[in-house]
């Protein structure tokens, strides 16, 4: 569903070509008695509709930008008096005009491209995690020590090909576990398809058997809990059977709800507390709240505080589109929003709110405090 913003760019950009075609109809601007003021218009309204489609880049909007340019740019050369003012002689204020606009629409267009390419099922890993993983590569291949970092082959799903690629393979108690940050990524897919995989460490090769956690099971490493982490990507592991101690599900004693933060909803995890007071907290940057808040949210609900820990719009499980995308504005608008929701938990007393982040949301959490 298109947000409102959209619809007014569409709107812009239509009365934009409105302007034009009905300038054209009554003969030119001059004729009308109305130069200049129609190209002062086309280009405010023209800037405007691409200044209010920031947020989501519109074909649409595009489009119509497009038709607007060309029709200035192929009228002014047809009619020279059309959009014609004293300084400007002939077509050329016409093609001034429409140039620019044709300009906007080109933006406009490659931005949608890149919007939709953004929130398409399969993430894209962003060219420098690429170009480095390829160096990581070499290195493996070249036999240098990587920490944990091994080079996996597994079976292409559709070519049936062998598809080398690195991973970084965490080992605790002789169980091997794989995790994917970039989320659905092909290695992924391959690897849920084929279902087995070889590891090599510095030319030697293992076999190994792969099981994907179900939604009911969670990895614990060394007594701090990675929950929920399959909202960034999968976790599984290699060669033993999920039903391990070390596969658990998470505490229940939290529950999911959402609240409405500007055009969209963000998700929280709510910890329900038992001394009135709740401390409101959100992962650093882009960080996700299951990696990001998991174990302080746990240290202050075990403390009888009630939690509220949060995605930012546009990542993890809130809503906004594109994805991946970090807008201080934005953040800080969810700050207040979560701020305000809070008082409406359960048992939560209004007067006793405290707000908690690191690295970027630790900046976020400061101006908050006398919220």
């Amino acid at each position: 569903m298109a947000s409102s913003k959209t619809m007014l760019a569409v709107g812009l950009a239509a009365a934009t070509l409105v302007v034009f075609v009905v300038v054209i109809a009554m003969g030119g601007a001059l004729r009308a008695g109305l130069a200049p003021w129609p190209g002062i218009g086309v280009a405010v309204l023209a800037i405007a509709a691409f200044a209010v489609s920031r947020e989501r880049r519109s074909f649409v909007v595009a489009g119509l930008l497009a038709a607007s340019g060309v029709v200035g740019v192929v009228y002014a050369l047809i009619r020279t008096d059309f959009l014609m003012a004293s300084s400007f002689p002939g077509p050329i204020f016409g093609i001034i005009l429409g140039l620019p606009i044709l300009g906007l629409a080109v933006a406009e267009a490659v931005g949608a491209t890149r919007d939709r390419r953004s929130s398409s099922s399969t993430p894209r890993v962003p060219r420098r995690v690429r170009v480095f993983s390829r160096v990581l590569e070499f290195l493996l291949a070249a036999g240098v020590p990587l920490g944990g970092n091994r080079l996996v082959t597994i079976r292409g799903r559709k070519s049936g090909l062998p598809r080398t690629t690195f991973l970084a393979i965490i080992e605790v108690g002789g169980r091997r576990w794989v995790w994917a940050p970039w989320g659905e990524v092909h290695w992924v897919k391959n690897l849920r398809a084929a279902g087995r995989a070889t590891i090599i460490k510095r030319g030697r090769r293992e076999d190994v058997t792969a099981t994907e956690l179900d939604p009911t099971q969670r990895v614990r490493l060394d007594g701090e809990t990675w929950s929920e982490i399959s909202t960034m990507g999968i976790v599984g592991n290699f060669g033993e059977d999920a039903s391990h101690p070390l596969g658990r599900r998470v505490s229940v004693e939290r529950e999911k709800v959402r609240f409405v933060s500007g055009d969209t909803e963000c998700v929280a995890w709510h910890y329900p507390g038992t001394n009135g007071a709740c401390v409101i907290m959100a992962g650093g940057g882009a960080v996700t709240k299951e990696p990001g808040t998991d174990l302080f949210a746990r240290r202050f609900h075990d403390a009888g505080f009630t939690v509220l820990a949060f995605d930012y719009r546009r990542l993890g499980e809130s809503g906004g589109q594109p994805r991946q995308i970090v807008r201080v504005a934005e953040q800080l608008a969810d700050w207040q929003a979560a701020i305000a929701f809070a008082p409406t938990l359960p048992g939560v007393d209004p007067t006793r709110l405290a707000v908690w982040g690191f690295s970027l949301s630790g900046g976020h959490a400061l101006p908050r405090r006398g919220a």
